[in-house]
């Protein structure tokens, strides 16, 4: 699970590095991907997101493809290293 949050800094970043090329190519892999659901953010999720992590809290997600400590400070399991 995702966020058209984290897609969009993600292209950002891709655009930001020179990579602009691989956005269309990230874009298709995760919209055609039955493994991956892209959680949208509408005015309510917006307001919530106050709140750190509130996707993952409302999604019951327990795991992140991260490293990022802060999701280990929160409660949550960085898969990488």
């Amino acid at each position: 699970m995702t966020t058209d949050y984290v897609l969009d800094e993600t292209a950002t970043l891709l655009k930001a590095r020179g990579h602009v090329h691989l956005v269309p190519v990230l874009l298709k892999i995760v919209f055609s991907s039955a493994a991956c659901t892209v959680c949208w953010t509408d005015a309510e999720r917006f307001q919530a997101t106050c709140e750190f992590f509130v996707v993952m809290k409302d999604q019951r997600l327990r795991d992140s493809l991260t490293k990022d400590a802060h999701f280990r400070e929160a409660g949550f399991q960085p898969l990488l290293a």
